[in-house]
């Protein structure tokens, strides 16, 4: 069922694309579709180091605090702090996804992560 939708979703971007290559040879423009979906793809690869960077930043973070021992209060606004910082990664994330329509593995994992750190650290408020 699922790859018959797929199928169907690709039959109809497909239909639009050639629409709009028309469209835009009517008025000479040159388009490269390729270069769009180029550029999906690398949003997504930004997008995911982003939320690795903000997770390894995250984690370095508490093993500093746990090294010094830190008191309780302190960790707590960090706390705060990080779901915030981790939140934007993951709407950042998310808007990528809206604008390419869609995510690789790799993005999907480490979205899945985020949002399980996310959930941790408000859980543990």
């Amino acid at each position: 069922m699922l790859l018959c939708k797929d199928k169907k979703r690709d039959d109809t971007l497909e239909q639009t694309k050639v629409e709009e290559e028309k469209k835009f040879k009517k008025h000479n423009i040159h388009f490269d579709f390729g270069l769009l979906i180029r550029i999906k793809e690398l949003m997504v690869d930004i997008s995911s180091g982003c939320m690795e960077l903000a997770l390894k930043e995250k984690r370095e973070a508490k093993i500093a605090s746990e090294s010094r021992g830190g008191k309780q209060c302190r960790i707590k606004n960090k706390t705060v702090g990080w779901a915030k910082t981790l939140w934007r990664a993951f709407q950042f994330a998310f808007g990528v996804y809206t604008f390419a329509g869609g995510q690789g593995d790799r993005a999907d994992k480490i979205t899945r992560e985020l949002g399980n750190e996310i959930e941790l650290i408000l859980n543990n408020e």
